[in-house]
């Protein structure tokens, strides 16, 4: 009973989320498994992590994560640490390393450093100053900060030809006014009172770890640890067994470290060796006398009195580059990557993940607080092309990147049941072709796009088809098989990319250009685009016909990154100068009416001419949401629509990292659950999700939402009256009938199905204290009335 009723808790929990979101309103799901750092703060574990500040509640035994929607200005950490004030400070990883002060607490940034370094490598903080070593390519530096009883400033860079010819960098350490880092050569001491810019060295060696503890610093020179007596700088071997990458001293003065290989944990009195499950990053005492490690997958708390281990890893996607994303029938979503495929469930994250082994690991239920994965013995290869739901609810994946067995348990197309994963097959070499070189005769298969036509037919992109020249391959609903192939004097391309069809059951194919059309000194096809027309079945044609369209005219480049069809049956293709479109009519010897945009003059021009859209690993991508809008994704400039009116939404810039919450500017797919306006995206550093106005045209107002309420004005955030026939406007009116505001709904692209108000009446006057009428009306007429309660403070 008590697992019923947190269950519907849940259920309704999400639903309010849903149904109370505005437009605009971005999330972001990171996976924060892999901690670079730790700190102790009021009796919780704070981690930097690949996905955001992982924190980690030492008493409730439950995880939370603060990530850019908290305003992180990055989830990629590599160093944390806290000063005296309640604050924690963040250095950004690769390749962006920023510096972030934080409160935690109020979850507010306090002040933000960001100078376009790679990596900040380590943090130190005094009272009023405080240090980060940085990496800038491959150079190294020292930032300076200072205090002035209100805010941290940036005060200085500071550089030595020391750091120049320093090839690693372990860590920086204060004490009193002077400040040692820690490199491959040795360590160094400056004073930042007298002269920040002289430094001298005071022990030679490859240290690779620095801790300060009092007035002592433990060090680990040449992989072997190290006292060091800061009031006579005397240092002193440490006597173990074991070569460390670092060490600490417990609250209780016991010495535990890191195993060289970061297997164990070892004590370095009495040689004691305790192995842990994943690799540990980082170790750090805790206040109770305990240690925290980071590992590659979650925390290791060890209780050294036991010697008693236990491994918490949070709830979460098992990474966070993603590579494509689909919206199930039931409006989960499901992300595919490398390394398996994780699914949104009501309660958290599932995942199913890879095995080497032949064992299936399917489990009947998860611990919601936690990391929840089956494993299957497949091989996702270099990366998931495509994710696509059959009618029957089978997940297709495909796959950019394997071989079959013996080699490996892989397939160009992986089969599952995402909701029972040990039902899952596997398409091979016995169906697909594949890819060899006389370097290499293993047969590697690459599977760039599935796309499922009207009548349930699978066709797939079978790219560097140098076997048996079958670059498209098709299933058909009874499970039979059958292919088209690439032809020197054809038009049929070995690098298939893309797949769309149109309204008339003809296919359309994308390839990009690449030295694989050339096979054994034989020239084929160079990319381009085709369209595809068979009469009967396509598994096996009474008749079909190929007819090449010039993609790129007065161009020489013969790419296609992607295609996307809209519902008025205009075909958009990807391309590297940009992106075009065409008009197509039902003849198949003219199945082009127009391609487009052309200038007044009747010139051709592209969409977005000045995006980058490279590829092929992932390339770009194009998605037509169900209001006819093309969204453009960039592996580097983020994403970019295009609407069916032809105007930019909601700019010209599009989504940016710098410009919404979005995660990255590395966009890798997108998805449309168009019943709640919701567009998912994955990214290299994650998934995010954003409200957007595009939602399938609704009939009724019967799923009508107002919130907040109670409206407590003067407000800087509006009430939204949600679930809106298209083009509806909205009354605001007095229980007796006068209307106090008039709000018209002119504009999709802004309203959507919701419409706002700020609390004010026509004359801009917040409004009283009472209940109010709204009624909301489209233009046939039809209406529907709801109330609110306004509280004017």
């Amino acid at each position: 009973m008590e697992k019923l009723i947190q269950s519907i808790f849940v259920f309704l929990t999400a639903s309010i989320l849903v149904s109370q979101s505005r437009l605009g309103d971005w999330e972001s799901y990171t996976s924060p498994l892999i901690i670079h750092d730790l700190i102790e703060l009021d009796s919780k574990v704070l981690c930097a992590t690949e996905g955001g500040l992982l924190i980690y509640d030492e008493t409730s035994e439950k995880f939370s994560t603060l990530i850019n929607i908290d305003g992180l200005i990055g989830t990629n950490l590599n160093v944390i640490e806290k000063d005296l004030y309640g604050n924690i400070w963040m250095g950004g990883a690769s390749p962006n390393g920023f510096v972030q002060v934080y409160d935690p607490s109020e979850r507010s940034s306090i002040a933000e450093f960001d100078y376009d370094l790679t990596k900040i490598i380590d943090i130190a903080v005094g009272d009023t100053i405080a240090f980060a070593v940085y990496q800038l390519n491959q150079d190294f530096g020292i930032q300076k900060f200072l205090y002035d009883g209100n805010r941290w400033n940036h005060n200085d860079l500071m550089v030595s030809d020391w750091l120049f010819e320093s090839e690693q960098i372990a860590g920086i350490v204060v004490w009193n006014d002077s400040v040692f880092v820690a490199t491959n050569q040795g360590l160094y001491r400056g004073d930042f009172q007298e002269d920040p810019h002289s430094w001298s060295e005071e022990l030679t060696g490859n240290i690779s770890s620095i801790l300060l503890i009092q007035d002592e610093l433990l060090i680990v020179k040449d992989n072997f640890p190290y006292r060091i007596n800061l009031n006579t700088m005397e240092d002193s071997l440490i006597q173990s067994n074991f070569s460390v990458v670092k060490f600490v001293k417990s609250f209780n003065n016991e010495l535990w470290g890191i195993r060289s290989d970061g297997t164990s944990l070892v004590h370095l009195e009495s040689n004691l060796e305790i192995l842990v499950s994943h690799t540990l990053n980082v170790l750090i005492p805790l206040i109770d006398g305990s240690l925290a490690g980071g590992t590659e997958a979650g925390i290791v708390l060890l209780n050294p009195e036991t010697q008693e281990v236990q491994q918490f890893i949070p709830n979460a996607p098992l990474t966070n580059q993603f590579t494509a994303v689909t919206v199930l029938d039931d409006g989960r979503v499901v992300a595919g990557s490398k390394y398996g495929l994780a699914i949104k469930e009501d309660w958290g994250w599932r995942n199913i993940v890879e095995t080497t082994l032949d064992d299936v690991i399917v489990h009947d239920s998860f611990d919601s607080n936690f990391f929840a994965a089956d494993t299957i013995p497949v091989d996702f290869g270099g990366y998931i092309a495509d994710l696509e739901q059959r009618p029957d609810g089978l997940v297709y994946c495909a796959i950019r990147g394997t071989y079959p067995e013996p080699i490996r348990h892989g397939g160009g197309i992986i089969i599952i049941d995402v909701d029972n994963p040990s039902n899952f097959s596997i398409i091979d070499t016995t169906y697909l072709s594949y890819f060899t070189t006389s370097n290499n005769s293993n047969p590697y298969m690459v599977v760039k796009d599935l796309e499922f036509d009207s009548n349930g037919n699978l066709w797939v992109a079978d790219a560097y088809a140098t076997n048996k020249f079958e670059s498209i391959q098709v299933l058909d609903t009874a499970g039979v098989w059958g292919s088209f192939i690439a032809e020197e004097e054809g038009v049929l391309s070995l690098t298939t990319n893309t797949i769309a069809h149109d309204f008339y059951n003809r296919v359309w194919i994308g390839s990009f250009e690449g030295e694989e059309n050339v096979v054994g000194g034989v020239s084929y096809p160079n990319g381009g685009l085709i369209m595809l027309t068979y009469e009967g079945e396509p598994i096996n044609p009474s008749d079909f016909q190929m007819k090449e369209i010039d993609v790129s005219p007065n161009n020489s480049n013969n790419t296609v990154w992607s295609l996307a069809m809209t519902p008025e049956n205009r075909l958009y293709a990807l391309t590297p100068i940009g992106l075009t479109y065409f008009d197509l009519s039902y003849s198949n010897e003219n199945p082009v009416l127009r391609q487009g945009p052309r200038a007044t003059n009747g010139d051709l021009y592209y969409y977005f001419p000045n995006i980058s859209f490279g590829g092929p690993n992932p390339n770009a991508k194009l998605k037509a949401d169900n209001r006819g809008n093309i969204w453009a994704t960039s592996t580097t400039d983020g994403i970019h629509v295009l609407l069916n009116n032809a105007t930019y939404w909601p700019d010209i810039d599009g989504f940016r990292e710098s410009n919404s919450q979005l995660l990255s500017d590395g966009v890798t797919d997108i998805e449309f659950d168009s019943e709640k306006g919701i567009a998912w995206i994955t990214t290299n550093r994650g998934i995010s999700a954003v409200r957007i106005p595009f939602t399938q045209g609704r009939e009724h107002y019967k799923n009508l939402r107002i919130f907040p309420s109670p409206f407590h004005v003067p407000s800087e955030t509006p009430l939204v009256v949600d679930g809106l026939k298209d083009a509806s406007s909205l009354k605001v009116m007095t229980i007796t009938g006068r209307v106090l505001r008039d709000i018209k709904n002119i504009d999709l692209g802004i309203h959507g199905d919701q419409i706002t108000w700020d609390g004010r009446d026509k004359q801009g006057r917040w409004v009283g204290s009472g209940v109010y009428l709204l009624s909301v009306y489209d233009e046939t007429g039809e209406s529907t009335f709801g109330k609110v309660t306004v509280i004017r403070h």
